[in-house]
């Protein structure tokens, strides 16, 4: 039954989606990459950016737009306080 009216349905619709899919496409793509920034965020220690010129700050930047999977997280050091 649901897919005689499904049918029914697309047969009667004569509107072009192909702008709605490619928005659909283009939202889901950008709401993708936001959700991946906020779940594997990258943490640059003060101590490295500072230690590094600034042309290879710009460089690391632009890998991590291109897709780079490989990202140096920097060292934890754990203080035991008495």
């Amino acid at each position: 039954m649901f897919e005689t009216a499904q049918n029914k349905l697309e047969l009667s619709d004569d509107r072009d989606h192909l702008v709605d899919m490619q928005q659909f496409d283009d939202n889901y793509y950008e709401v993708k990459a936001s959700f991946n920034e906020l779940l594997h965020p990258v943490f640059d220690s003060p101590r490295s950016r500072c230690n590094k010129p600034p042309s290879s700050i710009s460089q690391q930047g632009n890998s991590l737009l291109n897709g780079s999977s490989h990202i140096g997280l920097p060292t934890i050091v754990y203080q035991h306080l008495i």
